[in-house]
Parts: C-alpha cells; sequence; structure tokens
C-alpha cells in the first residue's frame, strides 16, 4: 500500500511539473516584448493595451464647416526652440489634408489644436503637428514593423475611432497583399470610398501603391489608424474598404508610410518657396472662386479663369509661388473662404 501510494505521489508531481512547464511555455508565447514566438491569440489584448496610448484621434473642421472625423497615431517628437515638444502623428490625406483647422484628442483625453505639417497625395499619407507644452513629457510612440516581410494568415489588429466609438479595437489576418505594379496607374478592378475624394461614386485605386488586406474590421473613423502585427508593431496605416467584398480593408503598407514620412520631412526642412495650387471642388460655385483668386490671390479676371478652367480638368491648378510662409498664409486665407487650395514643392 505504501509503495501504491508512493507511486501515485510520483505521478502527481510528474504531471504538476508537466502542467507548470506547459504554463510557463504560454506565458512566453504571449509575451509581447519577446518577438522569438508568434504571439497566442489570447495575447493580443497586451498588443492593444501597447499601442492605444499611442493612438490619437483627429477631428478636422473641413469647408463650409463640415465636420469629420478619423485616427491617427504618434511616430516621433521634435524638440522646439523654447525646449517644449513637437509630436509627429501620422494619419490619412483624406482626413487631415485639406482641412481648414483640426483637433487632435489623445488617448487620455487631452485637446490640442493640430497642424498640418505636409501631405504626400499619392500615398495618401499626411503628417500633423500637435505642440506639447513646455515640460510636458513625450507621447507614446509606436514601433514599426516591416510590411515586406508578412504573409498571409498573419494576424493584423486594426485600432482607430469609427462612427461615434472611440479607442475600437478588431482583429482579423492579413489576407494579402497588392504589390505596387510597374507603371502606376489605376486599376478599375479595385474602388475605394471616401467622403473627400471621389470620382462619381467611387475613386479608383492606385495600383502604384502597396497595400495590406486584412479582414480586420475596418469602419468609417477608422482611417489613419495603424494596423499591427501580433507584437504590436505598425504594419500599415488603414485607408479604405472594399463593400463589395463584404468591406474587406485595405491598408497601406508600412515600409512605404515611411517613405512618404520622409519625404514630407525633408520638403519642410528643404524648401524656402513653395507653390500654391487650387484644387478643383466640384461643391463650390464659380463666382466664389473666381472673387477669391482676384481678392485673395491678386490674379486678374482672365488669369482667375485661366486657373479654373485648368483645375477643373486637370485637378489642381497652380496660382503663384511664394516664400513659404507667404504661401502658407495665402492657403490658409483661401481655405477660410471656403476655397480649395493646398502648398506643394516649388
Amino acid at each position: 500500500r505504501a509503495m501504491a501510494l508512493s507511486h501515485l505521489l510520483n505521478r502527481v508531481n510528474e504531471r504538476y511539473d508537466t502542467t507548470r512547464a506547459y504554463m510557463a511555455h504560454e506565458q512566453e508565447q504571449l509575451d509581447v516584448s519577446s518577438p522569438s514566438r508568434p504571439t497566442a491569440s489570447r495575447g493580443l489584448a497586451a498588443v492593444a493595451q501597447k499601442v492605444l496610448p499611442s493612438t490619437v484621434k483627429i477631428l478636422p473642421t473641413l469647408l463650409r464647416d463640415s465636420q469629420s472625423k478619423g485616427s491617427g497615431f504618434v511616430v516621433s517628437h521634435s524638440t522646439r526652440e523654447d525646449g517644449g515638444l513637437d509630436a509627429m502623428i501620422v494619419t490619412n490625406s483624406h482626413v487631415a489634408g485639406l482641412t481648414v483647422g483640426m483637433e487632435v484628442v489623445l488617448y487620455d483625453g487631452r485637446v490640442f489644436k493640430g497642424s498640418l505639417v505636409g501631405r504626400h497625395r499619392e500615398l495618401d499619407i499626411a503628417l500633423v503637428q500637435v505642440s506639447l507644452p513646455v515640460g510636458a513629457a513625450a507621447l507614446p510612440q509606436v514601433e514599426w514593423g516591416d510590411s515586406d516581410a508578412l504573409l498571409p494568415a498573419d494576424y493584423a489588429v486594426a485600432i482607430g475611432n469609427p462612427g461615434d466609438l472611440d479607442n475600437i479595437v478588431t482583429m482579423g489576418v492579413v489576407s494579402g497583399m497588392i504589390r505596387p505594379v510597374t507603371g502606376g496607374g489605376v486599376s478599375t478592378a479595385f474602388v475605394m470610398q471616401s467622403s473627400r475624394f471621389h470620382t462619381g461614386k467611387h475613386t479608383l485605386l492606385d495600383r502604384s501603391v502597396s497595400y495590406i488586406v486584412t479582414d480586420a474590421k475596418v469602419s468609417g473613423g477608422m482611417s489613419g489608424g495603424p494596423l499591427l502585427d501580433s507584437y504590436g508593431r505598425v504594419i500599415g496605416v488603414n485607408t479604405f474598404l472594399r463593400p463589395d467584398l463584404n468591406n474587406m480593408a485595405f491598408a497601406i503598407a508600412s515600409n512605404r508610410v515611411k517613405d512618404a514620412i520622409e519625404d514630407i520631412s525633408l520638403l519642410g526642412q528643404d524648401t524656402s518657396e513653395l507653390s500654391v495650387w487650387l484644387m478643383n471642388d466640384r461643391m463650390n460655385t464659380k463666382e466664389r472662386v473666381s472673387a477669391v483668386l482676384k481678392e485673395i490671390a491678386g490674379l486678374s479676371a482672365e488669369e482667375a479663369e485661366k486657373v479654373m478652367m485648368q483645375a477643373h480638368t486637370k485637378g489642381a491648378s497652380s496660382i503663384a509661388t511664394l516664400p513659404k510662409e507667404e504661401a502658407q498664409a495665402l492657403v490658409q486665407k483661401m481655405l477660410e473662404r471656403d476655397v480649395l487650395a493646398e502648398c506643394r514643392s516649388a
């Protein structure tokens, strides 16, 4: 009987040791900070908690006092002359690219005025700056992932602010990738919905851009938010969805986004002059635009007519090339008068 009891205790101890080793293995699998193994699905809550403090809600004021909503995330900081920090936020150009002004709401509820640093029109990426008070700590910022290393069925986590909800997290997988097509252009096989940029009901998808396709749920208001891998690293920027594919979502690949940020940053540092461009706006009237071009931009009636015609046929038309500060001030005045305009490199 004593031997039987001893054997039973040994079996129990063996089972305990096995269970403890298994739990230790599972804990390692759930450790977001250890990229040596793929994160188990139960660990995706840790992924969200890691990145949520870096995400923001963007509330742009559009022309004619219309309101919109989007998402973004903090990528870097720079130091001002007064010692304070400026936080740099990535979002979509169609969220923050052509606005009269915008508010940026942090994850902790603080609200700041956001200013547009620049936008990459081809990639639909914009960089927004938020000036933090002197002495304020830097905001949490994201870690970049390698979008070129993604494989189908890798985990994908989307974060954003859909509808009247904030800080929403959805999960899916990488369904596939759309690689750039040689020569660029657009494909009639793909469409995207956007409240700002459209041709008829849809805007054709630019096949010169790298997209991540995912079944993670993305809704209006999540544009500009991060798409994450299983370690909480940004692999894309949520941009649009395909209603005809059961609302499958498309995100701009992170490696292309980083290129766009570099282009925008270099433009801001190296440019002493900028060109002011009038953008085509089907919702405006010819009389209003003509009056603003003559009054604010100083064009003659003939010059204003030529600029408006070119903007109508080509989508945009150059008005003038000015010193950087003057160009930015002119664009702001035109936007305040409900006329779409933007600065571009000279």
